[in-house]
């Protein structure tokens, strides 16, 4: 019984200090906000990175992510989830609602929030 349990314990595993973010072995860490590590981000295995959902009326860092780091690796059976983590959709003072790919009011109700992916390349 003990073996399972150490097995099953080194299959998944995620560590987080101000080097590193590492997710690995079908794991996932639920983060939002602005994080910025001095080495690496390395998902791996299946790994996942979960936006914590926020609300259209917070700007509190809910809702949204921000990672920097040197080395940022992402395996490709790994993840980073922001499903449904886009700019508010339409209200009546704002019908077509907000962010960079803002959708447009229909007759029925407000436009759809877009997300913003950015990617940045340091060059050297």
């Amino acid at each position: 019984m003990s073996f399972i349990l150490i097995l099953t314990t080194l299959l998944t595993y995620v560590y987080q200090d101000a080097d590193s973010l590492l997710v690995m072995s079908n794991d996932s860490l639920i983060i939002c906000g602005n994080h910025q590590y001095n080495l690496k981000i390395h998902l791996l295995n299946g790994g996942k990175l979960k936006i914590r959902q926020g609300s259209a009326s917070s700007t509190d860092t809910l809702g949204w992510l921000v990672l920097q780091a040197p080395l940022i690796y992402i395996h490709d059976s790994s993840a980073v989830n922001g499903l449904g983590m886009g700019y508010p959709g339409g209200s009546t003072s704002h019908p077509n609602g907000y962010g960079p790919g803002y959708g447009y009011a229909g007759t029925t109700g407000g436009g759809g929030g877009g997300g913003l992916w950015r990617k940045r390349r340091n060059r050297g």
